[in-house]
């Protein structure tokens, strides 16, 4: 087994043994909310040596106190003393030492990510979006500092999750680096395997460009979200192709990271723009950076502002320091119109800390997130059900735009009829070497599906879920409506997925083992997608989940052998 002596010998490069001082902390700078210490004794035991194996062994004995502390007070070890001290920013190139000019033009780009003027919690590494990091630590972040100065054109250096692998021989043409971050298996592709990774220190969710070190601030999507809103006025307001969003009243909520984007593009597009955000500190960086006119606290100034600067014609971006929710319910009674809406928060990481329960300040939803993580789940649910519903009244009221719309008159049921007819045609005629399509007969669903041929079948399938993402017949999910005796609550079903959390919400039927979910996308297939389609095949024979599948797994195989089966 490895032990630290053994791993010292095997890095030629690494952290020298030298402890570095702590730390001064600025204040007035935004911090990371705890995330909750929820790991058992030898998952603990795990993220200590998978921190401490980057220094030497005789620095043991004061960084794991020190590390153990932050795991427990913060969720995460951030190893703060082996943040430099000071400013970090992208200093110009020439400034940084390597043996090629990738090496520094990397350095640049993270130290970038870690400016206290773009960062989200610069002292955590977090550039945006909750979560979204360059690496985990600073003593990730020093040492791929290290093997950056080292690198060479003949030379790729890989990292996973912030974990540099090593320098690999390659050529000048070559990626300089490869990055991969927190790939999980398909069964522990979920939520709560991933926080208990991330706490764990074996998997970093860099999001999109923060884990690349591409992330530049909201000058990187400012043109997108220019054109974005602009097009979709042209689309669902009438505005011509020379026109701009004079008149018009766009709302958006979260200005984070990449949401400056928002208000700066809509003074471009000439728009009134609304948008609110429940973290003041992150009005005030806006405002301080020019990238929003306006802070306001009462949503009825925000109202009167807005119909001001709409009928002098005039734009203008307006900050509403508080929770989405609140603005559209007020709209919503007051009458005030809003012709684009979209969201900026951290949606996709609601259970985390990206969106906050309405009639809780921020402060509150730092404090539950820690403290009382399932009520901080439950109020969040309510809250995206209000969300919801203050969108779909205010849909409701586009009687305007409604009446913009050309709605096509009902297709006659003949000519549907005749295309239905040589849509299955066309569908006859294609290569297949299915067996005959009797033999998976509704009636003949259960025994099917009892089918002892599912275990061995399912054996070599490594859950990645490929064959679905290339399926161009995959109905990866639908989204129902279900009586729970409770309300009525709306879960988006998985059926046809290999992920084991989407499953989850299969009709009250999770799938929980491989065998089982690897069965419900060839039952799909062969037996559900014909039943529900008039007998066609919920396969067209392109070959794109054989070429892309990792075992090369073919339906026609799994086909067959059920079919022999059924035979006997």
């Amino acid at each position: 087994m490895l032990d630290n002596k053994a791993i010292s010998q095997a890095m030629t490069i690494k952290l020298d043994n030298t402890l570095p001082e702590y730390p001064a902390f600025e204040e007035g700078y935004r911090r990371a909310p705890d995330r909750g210490f929820r790991l058992t004794k030898e998952q603990t035991k795990v993220a200590l040596k998978n921190a401490l194996r980057y220094v030497p062994e005789e620095l043991h004995e004061v960084l794991a106190p020190e590390f153990m502390e932050e795991l427990k007070k913060y969720g995460r070890v951030y190893a703060y003393r082996y943040r430099p001290e000071g400013r970090i920013y992208g200093k110009p190139i020439e400034e940084y030492k390597g043996n090629c000019l990738e090496g520094k033009a990397f350095q640049v780009m993270i130290d970038n990510n870690l400016d206290f003027e773009i960062a989200l919690y610069p002292y955590e590494l977090v550039t945006y979006g909750e979560t979204g990091q360059p690496c985990q630590n600073w003593l990730q972040y020093r040492l791929i500092k290290k093997y950056l100065e080292e690198l060479t054109q003949d030379q790729t250096l890989v990292i996973e999750s912030g974990h540099p692998l090593g320098l690999f021989p390659s050529k000048p043409e070559a990626p300089r680096v490869i990055i991969t971050n927190a790939l999980m298996i398909g069964m522990f592709d979920n939520s709560e395997d991933w926080e208990i990774a991330e706490e764990m220190g074996v998997a970093n969710y860099g999001q999109m460009t923060a884990g690349g070190w591409m992330y530049i601030g909201p000058q990187g999507i400012v043109h997108g979200t220019f054109n974005t809103i602009l097009n979709a006025g042209r689309k669902y307001l009438g505005v011509p192709e020379q026109g701009d969003l004079e008149g018009y009243v766009f709302v958006s909520s979260g200005l984070g990271g990449m949401s400056g984007a928002q208000p700066k593009a809509a003074n471009i597009a000439n728009a009134v723009g609304i948008f609110a955000e429940v973290d003041q500190s992150r009005i005030e960086t806006r405002l301080n950076q020019g990238w929003v006119d306006v802070m306001l606290h009462d949503i009825d100034e925000v109202f009167a502002l807005a119909n001001e600067k709409l009928a002098a014609k005039e734009s203008i971006s307006i900050a509403y320091c508080g929770n989405i929710v609140d603005l559209l319910e007020r709209a919503v009674e007051n009458g005030f119109h809003i012709d684009l809406l979209s969201d900026q928060t951290s949606c996709h990481n609601v259970y985390n800390g990206g969106y906050c329960p309405v009639g809780m300040s921020f402060e509150e939803r730092t404090r539950m997130l820690a403290e009382d993580r399932d009520k901080f789940v439950e109020e969040v649910d309510k809250t995206l059900h209000r969300h919801y519903k203050a969108i779909k009244a205010l849909t409701e009221k586009g009687k305007a735009l409604l009446a913009k719309v050309d709605f096509a008159e009902d297709a006659d049921t003949k000519a549907v009829e005749a295309q239905k007819a040589e849509t299955k045609k066309a569908l006859e005629a294609l290569p297949l070497t299915m067996p005959s399509r009797e033999i998976f007969e509704e009636k003949k669903l259960l025994s099917i599906f009892n089918s002892q041929k599912w275990a061995p079948l399912s054996e070599s399938c490594l859950a990645c879920g490929t064959c679905t993402f290339v399926c161009p017949t995959c109905q990866c999910y639908d989204i129902r409506d279900f009586d729970t005796g409770n309300g009525v609550k709306r879960f988006r079903c998985w059926d046809s997925c290999m992920y084991s959390d989407f499953t989850k919400m299969a009709h009250g039927n999770p799938r929980v083992s491989q065998l089982e979910r690897f069965r419900q996308r060839f039952m799909h297939k062969l037996v559900y997608y014909p039943a529900n389609n008039e007998g066609i095949m919920g396969c067209v024979g392109c070959g794109r989940c054989l070429a892309k599948c990792p075992i090369s797994m073919n339906i026609v195989k799994v086909a067959k052998s059920l079919a022999e089966e059924a035979t006997k």
